[in-house]
């Protein structure tokens, strides 16, 4: 299938045969749509009903037959698609094609082999290099109280200038090699769900989860809860996690590193399963579930993205080769090169193409770096293959930080070749 953007129109030329949205601000996505009727909500709208896919140009998504917000019912603005095989959504506040993601295998195995790894979807990719953002730390004027309305002005304010995902840390203390151990820390996943409310097409996932912080099966529940209720705009960041004073510190297992690479990867075929049309038992060495059953299934088609965090070259990139969609590495453009460079190794030795996974890299850049600095990094990084920069929102008015310092090189970002 080919996509091609002319202005703000949307055209998608193949199978299904010709759609062509005329909005403003459109997102294409192939993925298989799951029974019933899904609505998704985008600046411009698609309504998947049964089989039919209509565009239409109502504020908030409708079932064809249901009026909208003002009484009027929706006007469809394109033609009918003849397969259920088309939706259409938005990120970063300008059309996105995320031909990144990919279908993962259902299934019980522990082994890491080749019918785990995840299929690729239909789209090709797009070659935009995307900004994402990270949260790091709460330690903001006004305590606790301004805790709420910074981070909802942060998230606004990263929609509003083209940042396409939100990430915030998978911790119960703060990490103790950078601040006080003592400093604000929120749950994850609460706070994400707090932005996603406040937010129509930002995306959400945690740099990243540890594996030792939920059950898969609870796991698999808590993103298909967010997923759900943003509009299938949640994704799956998971590790092996390592902060082991705040487990011992709150009474929850911390075992042998060994081990939590095992539960890593039994944890992403559980939910892998949950997330698929098998909710049968899952018998792993760790973990054992008699029914998989997730109701509702998430809204993300075929499944919410999997992004694997690190740089451990013999274990987690291995497991990014055969399982993700994603992959999140840290360091300047040499570590970042040779860390992907065995990324590549891996997806040979396991059969798996290396295009199809995203590269992100979580760059350290001055706070008050100028935009010809920042355009550099990003150059040299998208020149050996990084997809989107993941960079820490700082300051005391991050939301302002964010703006000022980002927001003027976002389109420079999407046109580097």
């Amino acid at each position: 299938m080919v996509v091609v953007v002319v202005g703000c129109e949307v055209v998608v030329v193949g199978r299904p045969r010709v759609v062509v949205v005329a909005g403003a601000v459109v997102l294409v996505v192939v993925g298989a749509v799951v029974g019933g009727d899904v609505d998704v909500v985008a600046g411009s709208v698609v309504v998947v009903a049964g089989t039919d896919v209509v565009v239409v140009s109502c504020a908030e998504a409708r079932a064809p037959s249901e009026p909208t917000t003002n009484g009027a019912t929706a006007t469809a603005t394109a033609k009918r698609s003849t397969t259920p095989n088309l939706r259409v959504a938005c990120m970063g506040g300008k059309p996105r094609v995320p031909g990144r993601e990919r279908r993962g295998s259902p299934g019980a195995s522990r082994a890491l082999s080749v019918s785990r790894r995840a299929v690729p979807f239909l789209l090709e990719r797009e070659d935009d290099m995307h900004l994402d953002i990270h949260v790091p730390r709460f330690t903001w004027p006004g305590g606790p109280e301004a805790i709420g309305s910074t981070f909802a002005s942060l998230a606004r304010t990263a929609e509003a200038v083209g940042v396409r995902t939100l990430s915030v840390m998978d911790h119960w203390f703060q990490m103790e090699m950078l601040w006080p151990a003592e400093e604000p820390m929120l749950e994850g996943y609460t706070t994400l769900s707090f932005a996603a409310a406040k937010t129509d097409r930002l995306r959400f996932r945690l740099l990243v989860g540890g594996v030792t912080y939920r059950h898969p099966g609870l796991l698999a529940k808590t993103v298909t809860t967010l997923d759900v209720l943003s509009g299938g705009r949640a994704e799956l960041g998971l590790g092996a996690a390592w902060y082991e004073r705040e487990h011992r510190g709150l009474g929850v297992p911390f075992p042998p590193l060994r081990e939590r690479y095992e539960r890593l990867e039994e944890a992403i075929q559980i939910c892998f399963q949950m997330w698929s049309d098998d909710d049968g038992p899952y018998d792993g060495k760790h973990y054992h579930l008699a029914e998989t059953l997730c109701s509702p299934r998430p809204v993300s088609s075929p499944r919410p993205r999997l992004l694997i965090g690190g740089g451990g070259e013999r274990k987690t990139l291995r497991i990014v080769a055969v399982y993700a969609d994603a992959c999140n590495v840290i360091g300047d453009t040499a570590t970042v090169e040779h860390k992907l460079e065995v990324l590549r190794n891996h997806c040979d030795a396991v059969g798996r193409d290396f295009g199809e996974i995203e590269k992100t890299a979580l760059v350290l850049l001055a706070d008050d770096a100028d935009p010809d600095t920042i355009l550099r990094e990003a150059a040299a990084l998208h020149a050996i293959g990084v997809d989107a920069l993941v960079v820490r929102a700082t300051g005391q008015d991050p939301a302002r930080w964010l703006e000022a310092t980002w927001g003027p090189v976002v389109p420079e970002l999407a046109a580097l070749d």
